[in-house]
């Protein structure tokens, strides 16, 4: 049999049955690989706040943008005591200047990929619109060791690793749920 030959195969978990040829048989069917658009590296986190020694949390949707060197957070988020105007910066853009108005230092949680793990950032706070509730940077990306997997449309870090999702996800709809390991 010549290796461009076609055969019939029937697939394992399927009664369809498909024409490949026996190259795509032993090195696998490029045709299945198709490209997932429109995903993005989302995550959602617990933001604890302090108010009058009483902890709030809430959870913020965020996007992981290695093209941002910093990370921002909505002042919707962050009460004005936090920060008094300090640190506010120019940043020079290809969209044009963006201005932060402060720094706050955020206590938070990435509870999809480590329930337990403490971050602890010192965040610029913008009011302008973002899409987001926060867009964690390559300077926190980095400290943590976050890949973005384009190859696997993943977000790892560490041995945790859970699928990017589309732009409009929600926590109702796309929120991550490990189940625990069998005892």
């Amino acid at each position: 049999m010549c290796p461009e030959e076609e055969v019939l195969v029937q697939t394992v978990n399927s009664n369809k049955c498909e024409n490949l040829s026996l190259k795509n048989l032993l090195v696998g069917n490029p045709i299945n690989k198709k490209p997932r658009l429109g995903l993005s590296p989302l995550v959602f986190i617990r933001l604890k706040q302090k108010v009058r020694k009483k902890s709030t949390f809430h959870t913020l949707k965020c996007l992981l943008d290695t093209g941002s060197t910093a990370t921002l957070v909505s002042d919707k988020f962050i009460t004005k005591a936090k920060y008094d105007g300090q640190n506010a910066t120019i940043w020079k853009t290809s969209a044009g200047n963006f201005k932060t108005l402060a720094k706050s230092k955020l206590e938070f949680t990435m509870p999809e990929l480590h329930q337990n793990r403490i971050i602890n950032h010192e965040t610029h706070v913008t009011n302008a619109k973002m899409g987001y509730d926060m867009i964690i940077g390559m300077d926190l990306m980095s400290e943590l060791g976050i890949d973005i997997l384009n190859s696997t449309h993943s977000i790892k870090w560490d041995e945790a690793e859970i699928p990017m999702r589309p732009r409009d996800s929600t926590i109702e709809n796309s929120y991550v749920i490990h189940d625990p390991e069998a005892v």
